[in-house]
């Protein structure tokens, strides 16, 4: 049945809504900090992005534990515009808006 077939997909795979970011302050002045949450250990990359999509910084690259873990990031005083987080892990990605105080 199609409630059968959905519950396998879940249990093979990792939920995306598993996965949790925060990030704060937002709006953000010259510090941000990313608390991430996941059910799962594994190799994770943390990227901010301009609103054009340009890399403006690679935050975090390794291994994370399963639960909660902080990374923080000093923003670079020439970066004064609106950003985007993405956090891929195995294979999952999770994406957020960052508002610059103006």
């Amino acid at each position: 049945t199609n409630t059968q077939l959905l519950m396998e997909a879940n249990v093979n795979s990792l939920n995306v809504s598993q996965v949790k970011v925060s990030a704060y302050p937002n709006p953000f002045t010259d510090k941000i900090r990313f608390v991430v949450e996941t059910p799962v250990a594994g190799q994770a990359t943390l990227d901010v992005f301009n609103t054009l999509g340009q890399r403006m910084a690679n935050v975090y690259q390794g291994y994370v534990n399963s639960g909660s873990q902080v990374i923080e990031y000093n923003v670079p005083a020439a970066v004064k515009t609106n950003l985007f987080y993405v956090l891929k892990i195995n294979g999952e990605q999770v994406t957020g808006k960052l508002l610059n105080v103006k």
